[in-house]
């Protein structure tokens, strides 16, 4: 297990390494830049511009100083960060209270040059990770039992009704689910508020729209993978012997037919929790989705950077925690 978890460490290395240096050099190859609103001043202030945030330098010297302000930790004086040059995620206070450590700096926002992109981080993070909990929530709550139930139903009406409407939710995407639901609930019955963050009233409208689909694949992915189980030669065997329904359903049907399944929810969890880009546009959430976004127009470099890094950590880490579950569910796989 040591070997197999050092292993998978050294591939999210490699895998955030080369994440890093494709988005670095590709979004510079786009054209305009971070400081193109600002056009109508003179070129020499454009310039002065580009100097203080390093931007005259070679892409090389810019890439490594960029990766090294993340990865190396430093040593300073405690209190808070003197600019936003200097705004670290990790700040620890070491024995004595006269240093602290300090890692994890992701540099300031080239648009919003009173604010680093790690107090973005701060401030929008949060109500995309809510957000994200909460369509994962809605999700499993409707996708598990509708596939379990059409799998134990095959070719009745239940399992015609729930792949229906799995069908469904896999072809409405949620640019048309989320004003739809703003017009019905919203707009037309006054139930719950269209846009806004703040109240559980909020969340119900962006978490369903965001989950629904994502529930559509696992209802389709329960079923499928359920009713290969049940057509295994223990499954039968079990009956055979006698076996409780129930027991045979948790202990033999559920636990071997949900590897496909675990499969796609841990990326699934990743991608809910970290990247809300159109639910948050739609319903005007201040969430770390919809700063992307908006990075992306601006060519907020440093934000662009941290944004994208931090997302392809949440999915690695989801992908290790995926494989090391494959062994609890079954215990033929081994790491070594």
């Amino acid at each position: 297990m040591g070997a197999f978890i050092g292993r998978r460490v050294l591939w999210m290395v490699l895998v955030l390494f080369v994440v890093s240096i494709i988005t670095f050099f590709l979004m510079r190859a786009v054209p305009g830049g971070p400081f193109d609103s600002e056009r109508d001043f003179p070129d020499s202030v454009i310039e002065n511009l580009e100097a203080r945030f390093g931007l005259s330098d070679p892409l090389i010297i810019q890439y490594f100083r960029y990766i090294g302000q993340i990865i190396v930790p430093t040593v300073t004086e405690p209190g808070p960060p003197r600019s936003t040059s200097e705004d670290y995620l990790v700040s620890i206070d070491l024995p004595g209270g006269e240093t602290t450590l300090r890692w994890m700096n992701f540099g300031p926002s080239l648009v919003v040059r009173s604010r680093s992109v790690t107090d973005i981080f701060r401030e929008n993070l949060g109500v995309t990770v809510q957000l994200g909990f909460a369509a994962v929530l809605v999700a499993l709550t409707i996708g598990l039992p509708a596939g379990i139930i059409a799998a134990l139903n095959r070719n009745t009406v239940w399992d015609y009704v729930g792949m229906g409407i799995a069908t469904i939710g896999v072809s409405v995407t949620a640019i048309t689910l989320g004003p739809l639901l703003q017009y019905i609930f919203g707009v037309e019955l006054g139930l719950l508020p269209i846009s806004g963050w703040g109240t559980p009233e909020h969340v119900i409208m962006p978490a369903f729209t965001l989950g629904f689909s994502q529930a559509a694949i696992i209802a389709r992915l329960t079923r499928a993978s359920l009713l290969q189980v049940l057509n295994e030669d223990y499954i039968r065997t079990a009956r055979a012997k006698g076996l409780n329904s129930r027991r045979i359903l948790i202990v033999h049907v559920l636990k071997n037919g949900m590897i496909p399944v675990v499969t796609v929810l841990g990326p699934l969890v990743a991608s809910l929790v970290t990247g809300s880009f159109v639910t948050e546009q739609i319903f005007a959430i201040p969430g770390i989705g919809r700063a992307y976004v908006q990075s992306i127009g601006n060519r907020d470099y440093t934000l662009i950077m941290g944004t994208t890094l931090l997302f392809a950590f949440a999915l690695v880490i989801a992908n290790t925690i995926v494989d090391l579950s494959y062994g609890w569910l079954d215990p033929r796989i081994r790491y070594n």
